[in-house]
């Protein structure tokens, strides 16, 4: 088959998911919401950004050069005003990104069109396809959409803008993909059809066992991991100012914290609490070095405000 998947070309969940069908010798198209150069055997690969994904990859590699606005700005202490820039403004970036779809669609001819995620992939794609529609290009590949956990009970809640182009998204889909069942009766309350097909599968197919065939190694002290980064729904905050707690009845203990590497947020925690010696902030893994951290681990903590399906912890 000739697949089209609309998705973050980063995700480790999206890129499980899609190197399943590449192994299996299907052409496989990319579209990523964000640059990316994915280790994976694709006949193309496109970058559509929409709602400011290039400035959330600015912060994500934050530039040390860049004045003291922007650094306020890129701060985590402005995680939930950008969060609230994407939810409000994002939308205004569809029109033009959803034109670059539906030609890319054109041009592909994919025989299924896979987004992955409602905000933004889904619309994106919901609003390519209302642009066809409207050109009356004749008949349609089926159009599926993959729902991550909090698709719903957050994104589409934040805004009524969200919340008509979440619904927009369910009306406009031919089939529907989520990881758990609470998420097919939220669907259906969002203008899915229970007529249309839908299945329950892990989000991103599954756990691969062979990643966790590595050779034990007994821990030197106890290790908590943190595998969450900076998210407005993340209360790093409490994760940090439980450390000296800890640490005062287990002086051994460790914390690693992958993708937090050089963030500003997590560095002045460190320093108001004195506790740099106990912490490991880390790069972005990839998915054998976090299955490595996993197994040294004896605490995966995740410290949120919500959580639909928690992923990082499955």
């Amino acid at each position: 088959m000739r697949l089209l998947f609309v998705a973050d070309g980063r995700s480790p969940t999206a890129l499980n998911w899609i190197r399943f069908l590449v192994d299996q010798g299907h052409e496989v198209h990319l579209v990523s919401t964000y640059a990316c150069q994915p280790q994976l055997a694709v006949a193309s690969n496109q970058v559509i950004q929409v709602a400011f994904s290039k400035v959330k990859e600015a912060v994500e590699k934050p530039d040390p050069r860049t004045g003291i606005v922007r650094r306020l700005f890129w701060s985590g202490a402005a995680l939930g005003f950008r969060t609230a820039v994407r939810q409000w403004l994002g939308p205004l970036t569809l029109p033009a990104a959803s034109k670059k779809l539906a030609s890319l669609v054109l041009d592909i001819q994919p025989d299924l069109v896979h987004a992955m995620r409602i905000p933004y992939e889904g619309i994106l794609a919901a609003q390519a396809y209302r642009h066809l529609q409207m050109l009356r290009t004749g008949n349609l590949p089926p159009f599926l959409v993959s729902v991550w956990g909090n698709d719903f009970t957050l994104h589409a809640r934040s805004t009524t803008w969200m919340a008509s182009l979440t619904r927009r998204t369910m009306q406009t889909a031919n089939a529907l993909h989520t990881d758990c069942q609470r998420d097919q009766r939220l669907a259906r309350n969002w203008g899915f059809s229970a007529d249309k097909p839908a299945i329950v599968l892990p989000g991103g197919g599954g756990i691969q066992l062979e990643l966790f065939d590595l050779p034990a190694r007994a821990p030197l002290a106890p290790v908590v991991i943190n595998p969450r980064g900076l998210r407005a729904y993340v209360r790093n905050d409490t994760f940090f100012r439980s450390i000296p707690l800890i640490l005062e009845v287990q002086p051994s203990a460790h914390f690693i914290c992958p993708t937090m590497a050089n963030q500003p947020e997590a560095l002045r925690w460190l320093d108001r609490l004195g506790i740099a010696a106990a912490v490991d902030l880390l790069p972005h893994q990839n998915r054998l070095q976090m299955a490595g951290l996993f197994q040294r681990s004896q605490v995966a903590v995740s410290p949120t405000s919500h959580d639909g399906t928690p992923n990082t912890l499955l």
